[in-house]
């Protein structure tokens, strides 16, 4: 396990990374993060950060809204959001297991960057909690910090009748045990209608080393095969991954974008 940062209600928050790998959290109240854990963002490209959601020890919610994020310290190039869940989120308490509670996602987009960048940012997530049945309200400010690696925009070079992959994910706790229960598909949000997407299983699995594993886990591959090119020309690619998750049921990843150049 790892420290906890207490607050000063007793109540359960829960900061946990969304995409690729889960960090838990455990205690009344607290923030774990698992050491060496790096973001990668390249220009133009988002990636969720954190889970926030209030909760007891019942698992029942206290949580009015999340109401904002306020990046505290950080490059100019980020920009964080929240993305509101309606569905819920699923905590990572074992207690709460499959039990959906209101809560929401801080996402960060990477502007035009440069030159790479590696760091620590640093961020507030501001909650509106109400207390007990007299309905007491308050709002807490939780602190997060993020080490994150900035990347100048990636372009893929594809050629017509290729095949290329786009992207990776896993999905483990700190045990290195796999989590994904089933790959689900790819939801496309925008993209050249020469280029299909695919989602399957990688032939040899990743090896989540920020975590200090030394095995490969499952890995969830998305390729992109490229039909017939009349002319050179550049381009993107807009998706969403969809993975089944081991206690978290279906769990939809931030949007991921990828440039392109095609070729006939």
């Amino acid at each position: 396990m790892l420290g906890l940062r207490g607050f000063r209600k007793r109540a359960a928050f829960v900061a946990c990374a969304a995409v690729g790998a889960v960090l838990l959290a455990a205690g009344e109240a607290g923030t774990q993060q698992a050491p060496g854990r790096v973001s990668r963002l390249w220009s133009g490209e988002s990636i969720e950060l954190s889970t926030h959601y209030w909760i007891n020890q019942a698992c029942f919610s206290s949580l009015r809204k999340v109401v904002a994020v306020e990046l505290t310290s950080g490059p100019p190039e980020i920009a964080l959001s929240l993305a509101h869940k309606p569905e819920g989120v699923i905590p990572t308490r074992a207690t709460c297991k499959n039990q959906s509670v209101p809560g929401s996602m801080v996402v960060a987009k990477a502007g035009a960057v440069s030159q790479a960048w590696k760091g620590k940012i640093e961020y507030d997530v501001v909650l509106d909690i109400v207390y007990g049945k007299e309905s007491y309200g308050d709002r807490e400010r939780v602190s997060v910090a993020r080490s994150i690696e900035l990347h100048p925009k990636r372009v893929l070079e594809l050629e017509a009748g290729k095949s290329v992959s786009l992207s990776t994910h896993y999905w483990v706790y700190g045990d290195c045990r796999n989590r994904i229960l089933k790959l689900v598909g790819i939801e496309l949000h925008a993209g050249p209608p020469e280029v299909k997407l695919s989602l399957i299983e990688s032939p040899k699995g990743l090896i989540a080393l920020e975590f200090g594993c030394t095995e490969p886990t499952l890995t969830a591959a998305v390729l992109a095969q490229i039909g017939s090119v009349a002319q050179a020309r550049s381009d993107k690619v807009e998706y969403f991954v969809l993975l089944d998750i081991e206690g978290f049921g279906i769990r939809k990843s931030a949007l991921i974008t990828r440039h392109l150049e095609l070729h006939p």
